[in-house]
């Protein structure tokens, strides 16, 4: 499963964080209903979620990929 943020405007090398965050709740929702809880996938997206809420906390809204 190869996971992708979501690109900020037309620069590859911004994401959007409420957007990637948005993205990675979905598939996390996605991936428990398909799998199961038990999936060692969730602890990757649950990260990834974490993450990004801290970023939009401290008034972040985009982030470079670099």
């Amino acid at each position: 499963m190869k996971l992708k943020f979501v690109p900020f405007a037309e620069d590859e090398r911004l994401i959007d964080v409420a957007q990637s965050r948005k993205k990675f709740e979905q598939e996390l929702d996605d991936l428990i209903w398909d799998h199961g809880v038990n999936d060692p996938r969730l602890a990757y997206l649950v990260h990834e979620i974490q993450m990004l809420r801290e970023l939009e906390e401290k008034g972040k809204t985009v982030e470079p990929t670099f």
